[in-house]
């Protein structure tokens, strides 16, 4: 599942850039929340570099029990468990700059269980924006 993750998200990239390139006009949080639209059972979150959600698909509204309206008024740290040792703010920083993550992500939803979803993010998709797909691990 996760390489089907990391194939959905480099043709989301690519076609980010591309639009990016031909688009000036278009605003980048604005086109990744259109390209984002076309994957009604993926959940797809895009977060700005201070790690605030600027865009969320349908599937992620699904996915995390909050409306898509409401993910906008949230952030990472807001999505994941307690950490415990880990540092969220290192583990965030560590993504910008690794720039590709793949594997499987803990989140909290709104009625706070706790759900396991394969993921593949890629950072600096278009400057400052980071986009995560998701899917539930029974899917």
């Amino acid at each position: 599942m996760a390489a089907d993750l990391r194939v959905r998200l480099l043709e989301v990239v690519e076609e980010a850039q591309r639009m990016a390139r031909t688009t000036d006009a278009t605003p980048g949080e604005q086109l990744l929340a259109q390209l984002i639209e076309r994957f009604p059972f993926t959940a797809a979150l895009v977060a700005n570099t201070e790690g605030r959600y600027v865009a969320a698909n349908r599937a992620a509204s699904v996915l995390t029990g909050y409306g898509q309206q409401e993910l906008l008024t949230l952030s990472v740290w807001d999505l994941t468990p307690p950490a415990g040792e880990r540092d969220v703010d290192v583990l965030w920083r560590a993504f910008l700059q690794q720039r590709e993550q793949s594997g499987v992500y803990t989140l909290v939803t709104r009625d706070g269980r706790t759900v396991e979803a394969p993921y593949a993010a890629r950072a600096h998709v278009l400057p400052g924006l980071h986009l995560s797909l998701l899917k539930r691990s029974s899917e």
